[in-house]
C-alpha cells in the first residue's frame, strides 16, 4: 500500500468509527475522547498524515475502550482500524 493510499484508509476508518459506531458529528469531542490533540486527529481523519505504528497501537486501545465504554460489542484489531488488512 503506498504512502497516500494509506493516509487516505486510516482517514476513512476514523470517520467511519466516529460517524458509524459511534454516531459522532463533531471531531473535537472525539479526539478528546481518545486523549488526542484535535488538530492531530484532524490530520488523520483528513489525510495529511498517518500515525506511526506506535500511535496505530495505542489509537487501537482507545478506540476499543470507548466502544466498550459505551455498550458496543464491536472491537477492532490494529490491522482492521488501519485497513492493513481487509475486514
Amino acid at each position: 500500500m503506498t504512502k497516500d493510499k494509506q493516509k487516505r484508509a486510516i482517514g476513512c476508518r476514523l470517520k467511519e468509527v466516529r460517524l458509524r459506531d459511534l454516531c459522532m458529528d463533531n471531531q473535537q469531542d472525539f479526539a478528546e475522547l481518545l486523549a488526542i490533540n484535535t488538530q492531530q486527529y484532524n490530520r488523520y481523519e483528513n489525510e495529511i498524515v498517518a500515525p506511526s505504528l506506535e500511535t496505530a497501537l495505542i489509537l487501537r486501545d482507545r478506540v476499543n475502550e470507548v466502544l466498550k465504554s459505551r455498550g458496543i460489542s464491536r472491537t477492532y484489531t490494529v490491522d482492521e482500524l488501519f485497513y492493513l488488512v481487509n475486514k
